[in-house]
């Protein structure tokens, strides 16, 4: 008979591919050699690593499949841009610097216009508020 373990709560580890996990692990091991071990736990700003992340990203998208500098994943390296990026997000907060983005107003869609004003600049696309 097996034994009891009460693990329901716990992440399912296994649920990981082994592959993905092993060629970010060669990106790590090569960064390691070229910054030191772990020196991205200093920190480094959301932008450099989501920039990082999609370079890496747009490389394999234009059929690149490797890092030229390194001959490793473009998929392995964007992942760990990534995974740097959300250990960062909870251990440096401070060095998010992500663009607070800020929904645009509902645009007013009234039955006449007469009761709106129009704001934009010159030929761009304007938003229409309601006249308070």
């Amino acid at each position: 008979m097996p034994g009891i373990k009460y693990d329901e709560e716990k992440p399912r580890l296994a649920l990981l591919s082994t592959y993905a996990l092993t060629e970010t692990a060669k990106v790590l091991n090569y960064g390691a050699e070229k910054y030191g071990d772990d020196n991205w736990r200093e920190g480094i700003s959301a932008r450099r690593l989501i920039s990082a992340a999609l370079r890496h990203i747009l490389a394999y998208n234009d059929g690149e499949d490797n890092d030229l500098e390194t001959g490793l994943s473009h998929l392995a390296h964007a992942m760990c841009m990534i995974m740097f990026e959300l250990e960062s997000h909870v251990t440096h907060p401070e060095l998010d610097d992500r663009h607070s983005f800020h929904p645009a107003p509902p645009v007013y869609r009234g039955p006449s216009c007469a009761d709106t004003r129009v704001t934009g600049p010159g030929l761009f696309p304007a938003r229409v508020f309601p006249v308070d």
